[in-house]
């Protein structure tokens, strides 16, 4: 259960950051979710051993019968969606800063988009 503790409070707060902000490669999130099965399973995240509940039970809430682990590719998709819920929906000034800059009628602008025009240097 010390396993399954580390990975969920060290490892998912390390990766926490970075997934309100980035959509990671799938092939990086399968390698992170590995790591964290092999480590839970044999305490090495490089050593490999004979799972014998699925990983999707393992991050199924401990009511259900899980561990609590948050698989890592949910966790980013589910951070992405808050972050687009929030720039839709927010009225703080970043949020209309990037409507106006990257949205026209709630869409995303079909044309490229420079750097230099909203900043006056044209």
């Amino acid at each position: 259960m010390g396993r399954v503790q580390l990975v969920n409070v060290v490892i998912s707060s390390m990766l926490t950051y970075s997934f309100h902000i980035y959509k990671w490669p799938a092939s990086l999130l399968s390698k992170i979710s590995r790591c964290m099965r092999n480590f839970i399973w044999s305490g090495s995240y490089s050593q490999k051993k004979l799972c014998i509940i699925a990983w999707l039970k393992v991050c199924q809430p401990r009511d259900c019968g899980g561990l609590a682990v948050r698989d890592p590719a949910t966790v980013n998709r589910a951070a992405l969606l808050l972050l687009a819920w929030k720039l839709i929906t927010s009225e703080e000034q970043w949020a209309i800063i990037c409507r106006d800059r990257f949205l026209h009628n709630h869409q995303p602008k079909a044309h490229h988009i420079t750097s230099h025009h909203q900043c006056g240097l044209e």
